[in-house]
């Protein structure tokens, strides 16, 4: 795996972060040609106080629950904290992950990029991506948060 096209957010009335707050990260899965690695993109949407990012993320939680209704099949809601997160959820391409640590919680969100050659067919490798791929990026997320002290 290998970062690359990191680049600072871009803050509310201007500006930018001190440090980047998205980046992609290439992966190499086996059987896959360098030119068409799969790969995911990482962005840090919000980090700040617990009640903030808290409100701001079961607002878009709710919204988004209501649209699973009109796309059946296509969301995965994690059962809150199986994860290792205080949330999370993925639309079949991106995935939404709330971690926290006392005094501290971000909203992270990662794309999946590729993956298609996961498993024999399409669905099926979409289905690993968002059964295997997004849980293991999701509790490795929150790892670090948890450890980040």
């Amino acid at each position: 795996m290998r970062a690359s096209d990191c680049q600072p957010g871009q803050l509310p009335g201007g500006g930018s972060t001190a440090r980047n707050a998205t980046c992609t990260l290439t992966l190499t899965l086996r059987g896959e040609p360098a030119e068409d690695a799969s790969r995911l993109v990482v962005s840090i949407r919000s980090i700040g106080a617990p009640d903030a990012v808290g409100r701001s993320w079961s607002s878009t939680l709710a919204a988004q629950r209501a649209r699973s209704g009109e796309r059946p099949g296509l969301y995965t809601f994690y059962r809150n904290g199986v994860l290792g997160a205080s949330s999370a959820y993925t639309d079949g391409t991106t995935t939404r992950v709330l971690v926290q640590r006392p005094g501290l919680a971000a909203e992270v969100w990662f794309s999946g990029i590729g993956f298609t050659r996961l498993k024999p067919t399409y669905e099926a490798s979409r289905e690993a991506f968002r059964t295997e791929v997004s849980p293991g990026v999701i509790q490795l997320l929150a790892g670090k948060m948890a450890r980040a002290q």
